[in-house]
């Protein structure tokens, strides 16, 4: 859960420092106290924020459990439902990390 006189962004932020590994929604989520449904959209203005700070949000792509392919030309962080080459639901969600 973030701190009272954080914002939710603010403490994202902070969560995405403290963590030893690259974190995922579910991570996030949990640690944030919010639903994973409503991460994306932080997560993309809090990338815009860092980049004017002369810092960056390291995006470790979705990648599918059943053949390997990864999407790594994929501009959405959101988790995509299937992967093109082999049409299988099985995917493990982007990761994040800050440098």
């Amino acid at each position: 859960m973030f701190k009272k006189r954080e914002t939710l962004r603010q403490s994202l932020i902070n969560c995405l420092e403290s963590a030893s590994r690259p974190l995922g929604y579910r991570d996030l989520s949990v640690m944030l106290g919010v639903s994973e449904k409503d991460l994306p959209a932080h997560i993309q203005h809090v990338a815009k924020s860092l980049r004017s700070q002369g810092r960056q949000l390291i995006v470790i792509p979705a990648s599918c459990k059943t053949c390997g392919h990864e999407f790594d030309k994929r501009r959405k962080v959101t988790k995509p439902s299937r992967c093109p080459r082999c049409r299988s639901e099985r995917i493990d969600p982007p990761l994040f990390t800050l440098q």
